[in-house]
């Protein structure tokens, strides 16, 4: 097989094949012209591109529909192909008396037996309410996940103190799985998250280690330097105002009052962030003073999951798109993914910013890769035979705090069923 070695984005010299070689590099194997895989060999990675249906596929946009990943944007935005997915809500009260919502999908929620749940962290703009989110909700329900979307502080639901949330607050989101974890013993938990919603998951995931409670995670069109992607919004005028305004309605305007609280404390500029065209203008009016940080290059900086990358201790499996608007090919840091032997990223030719609209039916793509990945670690780390032994030394657990507590003739009835 031929291999040859070319200077490629990070750099430094890397192999790049059609097929796989002896040694420990980090592979880019190119399934199509369309496809880019990125990854350290070894047996779970390998398995990964080997068996995985949608990774060995690729990605194939829709023919007809324009290539502008703006287009792209936009259609995933004004278009709705999602409908009957319904959820049943759940508030996670916080130690400072503010909250967080909870989103289980309902069928999930019926299931006696799930596969696993799905922790699903949106977009900065998005929610449950989201068609892109439902669209991976009902798949994810659909191969037998137990799928909740957390919203942060504020999002879709009333602020009860004057404090929000900003992209790594991963200090309240941890909060949010542990309660998730205590409410579903036995269960094992994937984490997935999307646009800046992934880099939470990505911060969140790197900064537990060893101890992180999910099992696996998948991300897509993360933002992993948002200095860079920053700087690339403020290129993208239209764009920009219409996040920064979606934004600023979803959360800034309707807890105004609660937030004004801070204004003199902190130094707030309420009616700047109000009327903010640009994320730049919020985040600098409102964000950046209710957290400390002295400008938003400083809180983009702080926050950006890349300082997590090298950190993450299980499997990772990172979907983007290299002509994505805002995220572009230039905020990730190959240099972090290429030590790490937990990560796959999959780069696609095209896709946009978390649309990868194919068929002649347009629908979107990147659920599949994603669903796929989580039944692939679901089998592969055996996770079934672990989930079926935590749940029954649960319910032995149970049984013996019932027998405890039980009157001794009763306790010796209940023995006594048991022996037989």
């Amino acid at each position: 097989m031929a291999v040859r070695t070319l200077q490629f984005l990070i750099g430094a010299p890397v192999v790049i094949a059609t097929g796989y070689t002896g040694g420990n590099s980090l592979y880019h194997k190119f399934d199509s012209d369309n496809t880019q895989l990125l990854y350290i060999r070894n047996e779970v990675n390998q398995k990964v591109v080997e068996n995985m249906k949608t990774v060995k596929k690729g990605f194939a946009p829709t023919p007809y529909l324009p290539t502008n990943p703006i287009f792209q944007c936009g259609m995933g935005f004004l278009f709705k192909f999602v409908k009957g997915v319904h959820y049943a809500e759940e508030y996670v009260k916080l130690p400072d008396g503010g909250q967080m919502k909870l989103y289980w999908e309902e069928e999930g929620v019926k299931m006696e037996r799930p596969k696993a749940i799905i922790v699903v962290s949106p977009g900065v703009t998005g929610g449950a309410s989201s068609d892109y989110i439902k669209d991976f909700v009902r798949r994810g329900a659909d191969n037998h996940f137990r799928v909740v979307v957390i919203h942060n502080r504020g999002i879709e639901h009333p602020l009860l103190t004057p404090k929000t949330h900003h992209a790594g607050s991963t200090d309240d989101f941890g909060l949010a799985i542990d309660h998730i974890k205590r409410g579903n013993p036995g269960v094992p938990l994937f984490g997935f998250g999307i646009s800046m919603g992934g880099n939470m998951t990505l911060k969140y995931v790197g900064e537990k280690g060893e101890d992180c409670p999910y099992s696996a995670v998948a991300v897509v069109s993360v933002p992993y330097d948002i200095t860079i992607c920053a700087e690339e919004m403020a290129r993208q005028p239209i764009y920009d105002k219409v996040l920064t305004k979606n934004f600023v309605n979803g959360l800034l305007s309707p807890n105004v009052d609660i937030i004004r609280k801070l204004e003199k404390s902190h130094g707030l500029d309420i009616e700047r962030g109000l009327a903010a065209e640009k994320t730049f203008d919020y985040d600098e009016a409102i964000t950046t003073k209710i957290f400390g940080f002295k400008t938003p290059f400083d809180y983009y900086e702080a926050v950006s999951c890349k300082h997590w990358l090298d950190k993450i201790a299980i499997p990772t499996f990172c979907l983007h798109s290299r002509d994505d608007p805002v995220c572009i090919e230039g905020c990730i840091p190959h240099d972090k993914i290429e030590k790490n032997h937990n990560i796959v990223m999959m780069k696609t030719k095209r896709g946009g910013h978390i649309d990868f609209f194919s068929g002649l039916s347009p629908r979107r793509w990147w659920p599949d890769p994603c669903i796929e990945y989580f039944n692939f670690m679901f089998d592969h780390l055996g996770l079934y035979q672990g989930h079926s032994e935590q749940l029954r030394d649960s319910e032995e657990e149970l049984l013996h705090q019932i027998n405890h507590d039980l009157p001794d003739q009763t306790n010796s009835a209940v023995n006594h069923a048991e022996a037989k």
